[in-house]
């Protein structure tokens, strides 16, 4: 009984037609991936990246960011539970790289890390972690110094590079709630997890390179960040500064 109910509730959903004005304007808690219709609200915390990382995706096309960051072809089959419907026929679906995932498979091929963490870089983590909450609570409780301040810095970049960059990836551990919580040290160290998912994961890793689109290439008047960016002096300089700026990032 339990699985005639499935079957005819994937063929009932498979009927229904949206078009992107309506996923966008009327249903937020769905996503598309090519021509399929899937509800983000059902299957985001079953997702190693976190419940705020799929929904990011909530009312858009999901397939080339899918693409993206699994680097195969997407599992229907697998998600048929969560199956709300198809684009209508008047909606051209955003198909799948083909070239990509042939490279994909070549990467993956020669990859020798192909789980989630390894107990070394979780150690890394919690090395970062202890001694960036000592450094601050000595500048805190006890005394605060330009060396500590910029120290701290300095281990808030690796933390930003390290931690919480992984983590709001969903690569660091399967679980998504680990992965989210994880995630919140962008916050402690002074940025902003939601910000950094739309500007990172939504807008850079989707447009990669992209001088208009891509946030990661917008860096003047601090740096130059491509070839069409105001050009100023210093820019010269800037290979030799960056570290610098990274460490005044507690000061």
């Amino acid at each position: 009984q339990i699985t005639k109910a499935f079957s005819k509730a994937v063929c009932d959903a498979a009927e229904r037609e949206y078009t992107r004005e309506e996923i966008r304007s009327k249903h937020p808690e769905f996503l598309i991936v090519e021509n399929k219709i899937y509800n983000a609200d059902k299957f985001r915390w079953e997702h190693p990246g976190g419940a705020v990382f799929v929904s990011m995706f909530g009312g858009r096309d999901a397939t080339l960011a899918f693409q993206s960051y699994h680097m195969r072809e997407f599992p229907h089959s697998e998600m048929e539970k969560y199956l709300e419907g198809s684009l209508a026929a008047s909606e051209q679906p955003v198909k799948m790289d083909k070239e990509h995932l042939e490279l994909s498979k070549k990467v993956k091929s020669v990859l020798k890390q192909k789980t989630f963490a390894p107990f070394s870089q979780l150690l890394k983590a919690f090395i970062l972690f202890t001694v960036a909450v000592t450094v601050e609570a000595y500048a805190l409780f006890y005394q605060r110094t330009f060396i500590n301040s910029a120290f701290l810095g300095l281990l808030f970049a690796w933390i930003g590079l390290n931690i919480q960059h992984d983590a709001n990836h969903g690569a660091m551990f399967k679980n998504g709630k680990l992965n989210a919580l994880c995630g919140l040290a962008q916050a402690w160290i002074g940025g902003s997890q939601l910000m950094w998912l739309q500007e990172h994961v939504v807008l850079h890793h989707l447009h990669t390179g992209d001088e208009n689109m891509d946030p990661d290439a917008q860096l003047a008047p601090a740096m130059r960040g491509h070839k069409n960016s105001p050009w100023y002096p210093w820019m010269i300089l800037q290979k030799f500064y960056l570290l610098p700026m990274e460490l005044a990032y507690a000061l």
